[in-house]
């Protein structure tokens, strides 16, 4: 059996209801808790320059790497695809401070594709498009997680199908998924400097957002 094909309890929140219902595309189960990949949203599947970095989608569907730096990235390709390996984050690059910074938090399990035409696949953490978060919304927020695959299976944790095409790179798609988790009011979060904080719903929004970089200067109480 492949690893990636073990329910492993650690990774699993009790208080989710789809826990380990099925398998997807390639194998593998869901899992509750993701790695934060910053503040704004994430391109993926096109330029290597561009998969490592949370980035910013304007109207034009064109886009700009953020100022914002993130704890974990979603290649080993740095931003500039120079062929440097691996990229890594270590805790002298978290200028805002570890205790500041938010590392992992929970996200909710998707659903299995049912022949519907789309798949929710939040979660599944053997996928590098699927084991990340961002800061941009708060805890369990009504604004849907945008996904290049769809499946409307949650009404309190909405998702939806995303593909933009920016002009300087035709075969990216722009992701943006948010912490999220079936308690009330809030979501678990681990902090960089090994912390654990339940943070709220309500949280300021500009606090939790600087929470998602290592070198904005943000600083705020995450209780």
């Amino acid at each position: 059996e492949l690893l990636r094909d073990l329910v492993i309890p650690t990774y699993t929140c009790p208080s989710d209801g789809n826990n380990n219902k099925g398998t997807y595309f390639a194998g593998g189960h869901v899992h509750n808790y993701v790695v934060c990949m910053g503040r704004e949203g994430v391109l993926t599947l096109g330029l290597n320059r561009a998969n490592a970095q949370n980035l910013l989608v304007n109207e034009a569907d064109t886009f700009k790497e953020s100022q914002y730096r993130a704890m974990f990235f979603a290649s080993c390709a740095n931003s500039h695809a120079s062929g440097a390996y691996p990229l890594v984050t270590r805790f002298e690059d978290v200028l805002d401070g570890t205790s500041n910074t938010v590392a992992i938090s929970e996200t909710v399990q998707g659903v299995p594709d049912t022949g519907a035409g789309g798949i929710d696949y939040r979660g599944h953490i053997w996928w590098g498009l699927y084991c990340f978060f961002n800061t941009n919304q708060a805890p369990n927020t009504l604004v849907p997680d945008l996904s290049t695959h769809q499946f409307s299976a949650h009404v309190r944790h909405p998702i939806d199908y995303v593909k933009t095409t920016p002009l300087t790179d035709p075969d990216s798609c722009y992701m943006r998924l948010s912490a999220r988790s079936w308690h009330v009011g809030g979501v678990n979060a681990g902090l960089a400097d090994g912390a654990v904080r339940f943070v709220q719903d309500q949280i300021n929004l500009e606090i939790w957002q600087g929470a998602g970089s290592t070198n904005g200067s943000e600083s705020g109480s995450l209780h």
